[in-house]
């Protein structure tokens, strides 16, 4: 089964929508890998010690990240776990069915 590259998020660094775009790629995730009957897990990769940027700049990220995987979790999706200092990031991990 071919990876279903990350998508460009233009512009989600402008308040909250960063919380709503992240929500509806989870939304896009469930539709397409459910299709064939995946699930799949989220992690939070959090600030590295040798971050670049302001740290204002990463905590934000970082909460509003958070956020959204929360109210994922709350809406039925699977837990996600944190996964520190390796870059404020989500990383998706597919569960085959088979």
């Amino acid at each position: 089964m071919p990876k279903i590259p990350w998508f460009l998020l233009s512009n989600v660094h402008k308040g909250s929508q960063i919380e709503e775009e992240i929500t509806g790629l989870f939304g896009f995730f469930e539709t397409v890998y459910g299709k064939f009957g995946f699930t799949f897990k989220l992690k939070l990769s959090t600030r590295p010690d040798n971050f670049l940027g302001e740290i204002e700049t990463w905590n934000v990220a970082e909460e509003k990240l958070s956020k959204a995987l929360d109210a994922f979790t709350a809406k039925g999706g699977e837990k996600w776990e944190l996964n520190p200092s390796d870059g404020a990031s989500m990383d998706r991990g597919l569960i085959s069915p088979y």
